[in-house]
């Protein structure tokens, strides 16, 4: 470790747990030399783990993961806001792979190789540590599994441009009559507002009584401005909501109501649960989504209600849609609140 005392650098011991648990102690040296931390053998790591040339000159991950190792203990983030191919998050699986750290990584990036080069390279990592032409050179030890990290989140954050393609005044709104009389019935006739325009899939809905329904969750969609013009791409509205509402995640589940089915859902319908706390974790917070196609809402309190006391007590329990069931409530008019840019 190094801090500065007056205008000079005071270079300290680092500590470390050899395997085995003996404790070693040595001062970092600043010049670092060897085959693994050169840009030549980083260019042949990543070509052999992705089967070709996807980008030039990534970082080596071994000069990471010592600048990591050296940073940091066994058991908090690194950050790495320009992550270019994803070599930080490389280097952080493989050094909880050698000590058993529970270290977390946080990339983020904004090029086209996102897709192309970061996220297949930690789909690979996570599988197995050593690739050669594209494919497995050999599968990941046991212990090696047991110390690779099981879920890795991907968020997309919506871009400038889009945000301003996505958004309307009631001026404009004269373009769709019934949009604009149903945007005024929930928002006021009086209100002027510039609106965030996410498309939920309800102008063919029997069951639409206004545009704040969240009937059919994983079917929303927006239009993202590409390369080609725009796109017309899903949503994860549950997951921003948790984000927007500010949830820290504890469990994740499904049941199926087996008395319950659609054409959609013949095996019986999908209600997925969420356990989570507020941000102060003071409050335990039961959130449930299911699509509500041809709904009915007696098989519905009653499913909710038997199943919700399964999980123990809330302090509050949340619903997509509209709902009878004895202490839920909808999340709807939170959701659309959370998404007022004007609040």
């Amino acid at each position: 470790m190094a801090r500065t005392i007056g205008d000079r650098w005071a270079v300290f011991r680092k500590d470390y747990a050899r395997k085995g648990g003996a404790v070693a102690r040595y001062t970092p040296k600043t010049i670092w030399s060897g085959r693994e931390y050169r840009t030549d053998y980083a260019q042949a790591l990543l070509d052999d783990l992705l089967g070709g040339r996807a980008m030039q000159s990534p970082k080596p991950p071994a000069l990471v993961a010592r600048s990591v190792a050296l940073s940091v203990d066994g058991n908090v983030s690194a950050l790495d806001y320009f992550a270019g191919s994803g070599t930080t998050g490389h280097a952080v699986i493989n050094l909880n792979r050698e000590d058993g750290g529970r270290r977390k990584f946080i990339l983020v990036e904004m090029a086209e190789y996102f897709d192309t080069v970061m996220v297949p390279r930690i789909k690979k990592v996570m599988f197995t540590p050593e690739w050669k032409d594209g494919k497995p050179k050999r599968m990941a030890t046991a212990e090696e599994g047991e110390r690779t990290p099981r879920l890795v989140q991907v968020l997309r954050l919506e871009s400038y441009e889009d945000a301003l393609h996505n958004t309307f005044s009631e001026a404009n709104l004269a373009k769709g009559e019934a949009r604009a009389e149903a945007v005024k019935t929930h928002a006021g006739a009086d209100a002027y507002r510039v609106r965030y325009m996410l498309r939920l899939p309800l102008d063919t809905s029997d069951s639409m009584i206004s545009p704040g329904k969240l009937e059919h969750p994983w079917d929303c969609t927006m239009e993202v401005l590409t390369d080609y013009g725009p796109e017309t791409r899903t949503v994860d509205v549950v997951e921003t909501f948790h984000w927007l509402y500010g949830l820290r995640l504890r469990t994740t589940g499904m049941w199926i109501n087996a008395d319950d089915t659609t054409e959609r859902e013949p095996q019986g319908r999908q209600y997925r649960y969420y356990t989570a706390t507020d941000r102060q974790e003071n409050k335990r917070i039961l959130v449930v989504w299911r699509d509500m196609t041809r709904f009915d809402e007696v098989k519905d309190r009653q499913f909710l209600e038997a199943h919700g006391a399964e999980l123990g007590d809330f302090d509050e329990k949340l619903v997509n849609g509209d709902t009878c069931a004895e202490g839920f409530s909808s999340l709807d008019p939170l959701f659309m609140r959370l998404m007022d840019p004007v609040g």
